[in-house]
């Protein structure tokens, strides 16, 4: 579940990429661009046994963290 702490629903997008010439017959490769408070982080293909994702263009191994993660406790009504 994914909760949003901000009134402004630009802080948030979902963008999937895909090719328009893929045959549907095939696989065919997709990449994903999230931009989360206005940070963009890429979701690329898989390599091997890694996935390529950047954050604001820089690549980065995963797991990946710049601070403490945060959780928060979400009620049930």
């Amino acid at each position: 579940m994914l909760v949003l702490d901000s009134e402004n629903p630009e802080d948030f997008k979902v963008v999937l990429n895909g090719d328009p010439n893929c045959d549907l017959n095939n696989p065919c490769q997709k990449t994903l661009d999230l931009i989360v408070d206005g940070i963009n982080v890429f979701l690329g293909r898989k390599t091997n046994t890694s996935f390529v994702v950047k954050v604001e263009g820089t690549p980065v191994d995963l797991p990946h963290t710049t601070s403490a993660p945060y959780m928060k406790k979400v009620s049930v009504l």
